[in-house]
């Protein structure tokens, strides 16, 4: 009724998450995979029903590989930022509560990722988050 997008946070049931949302969601509804953990397989199939991809804390993570293997390949329009507030900071503010601040470390390891400035991918971040939510008019 709303036409708000349906956030999915699916966390280890790739298979059975995408199943779900084939057969349940409406077409044309957008949908976020938030604080998306997976690898560039499950990063494909959700990209080619054209799913936006909520990177969080998770991809400054010196472990997170594969998460910024994603970051860096995926279709810039489809990346969003995000927090998991407040649960998973991004480096450096790893073992504290996560606060909404923080959501630029992730921009600006994602900015890196792709080899582009922090304003830039704040610029592209921003009309992405409007086009998934359906803001109109002018950002603050």
């Amino acid at each position: 009724e709303l036409a708000l997008p349906l956030i999915v946070h699916c966390r280890e049931a790739q298979e059975d998450c995408l199943r779900m949302l084939d057969e349940c969601r409406d077409p044309g509804q957008t949908i976020i995979m938030h604080c998306f953990a997976g690898g560039m397989e499950f990063a494909r199939q959700c990209l080619e029903r054209g799913f936006f991809l909520g990177l969080a804390g998770t991809l400054t993570y010196p472990k997170a590989v594969a998460l910024r293997q994603v970051a860096a390949e995926a279709p810039l329009g489809q990346l969003l930022t995000e927090t998991d507030c407040p649960w998973l900071p991004p480096q450096p503010y790893r073992g504290q509560r996560n606060e909404p601040a923080y959501v630029r470390r992730v921009a600006e390891v994602l900015a890196r990722e792709r080899g582009m400035g922090l304003e830039d991918m704040l610029a592209h971040t921003t009309r992405n988050a409007r086009q998934a939510f359906g803001l109109t008019g002018e950002p603050l």
